[in-house]
């Protein structure tokens, strides 16, 4: 698979879930640009079904013109949010999330919280290397008390400006939709690299 995420974050939803059964689905809350840098182009290349969300009327029309799923103008702090997840999905268990808001991360973690909207795996970017620990930790509380186990804690990004890696995102996953063998493979403040090489891992010696 070729990746288009800046981190791979693609690769780790695709390692964690390839043994799943067909078709897969995605949400892309916050999707930014249609490919370049993008969490969910190679998934959904690979056949993923899914919905990206984009508060910016720029990121919307351009991905509407190169992706192949549906694209929504939102601010996914709103209650609309989910329901446009509702009006799309008939199941609400959602393979793969990807969380890049910025400051409206909670409130959109809330909502899917609040509306049923539950996941198999999710990548959140908390910035907290510049934003500090309130998204994070207030994040982490939200989805511990839900039942989702954090699998790599502070996953970190290169940053040359900030003297080299600095952590930048969570990557969970639901211990009661994924091989619980994975949980094995749990680690904090290592390298996106170090983390995709762990759920490759996870899937090899499943085969």
């Amino acid at each position: 698979m070729r990746s288009y995420s800046k981190e791979k974050q693609d690769l780790f939803a695709h390692y964690v879930l390839d043994k799943e059964t067909e078709p897969k689905y995605f949400l892309d809350v916050g999707c930014h640009h249609p490919f370049d840098g993008n969490n969910t182009k190679a998934l959904e290349d690979a056949g993923w079904k899914g919905l990206l969300f984009d508060i910016r009327q720029k990121w919307v029309d351009l991905c509407s013109n190169y992706r192949k799923n549906s694209v929504i103008l939102m601010d996914v702090s709103k209650p609309e949010f989910v329901e446009a997840i509702t009006d799309n999905f008939k199941d609400t268990v959602i393979d793969y999330i990807s969380l890049d808001v910025d400051n409206g991360t909670l409130e959109a973690l809330e909502n899917l919280i609040s509306g049923n909207v539950q996941f198999k795996c999710m990548t959140l970017e908390h910035d907290s290397y510049q934003a500090g620990p309130d998204i994070r930790d207030a994040s982490r509380e939200i989805l511990k008390k839900e039942g989702y186990f954090l699998l790599f804690e502070d996953v970190l990004t290169d940053t040359t400006d900030l003297a080299g890696w600095q952590p930048w995102e969570d990557w969970w996953v639901n211990p009661q939709h994924v091989d619980n063998s994975i949980l094995e493979k749990a680690d904090k403040n290592i390298t996106y690299t170090n983390a995709v090489q762990k759920v490759m891992e996870f899937s090899y010696e499943r085969e």
